[in-house]
């Protein structure tokens, strides 16, 4: 059916929030609803660290404004120190 995507989400790292990770996703998905986009069809490349991940988050105005810049440092702290 023309309109229809396939959108695929792989697990995301054991060391994650699953709650965090989800909302995220959940989110995701509505921005883009909101803003009428679709599947690019394009596989995204995913951090390959958690430094990584956490540095790409810490600089992402989408995640800053689901979780709020406090609670992301906090977390991001929280990680950090384990």
């Amino acid at each position: 059916d023309k309109g229809r995507g396939r959108v695929e989400v792989t697990s995301p790292d054991s060391r994650i929030n699953p709650y965090l990770a989800y909302s995220l996703l959940v989110c995701a998905g509505m921005e883009g609803i909101r803003q009428r986009m679709t599947p690019a069809g394009a596989r995204i490349q995913l951090p390959k660290t958690l430094s990584e991940a956490l540095g790409l988050a810490e600089k992402s105005g989408f995640v800053k404004n689901v979780l709020t810049e406090e609670f992301l440092q906090a977390y991001i702290s929280a990680v950090m120190e384990k």
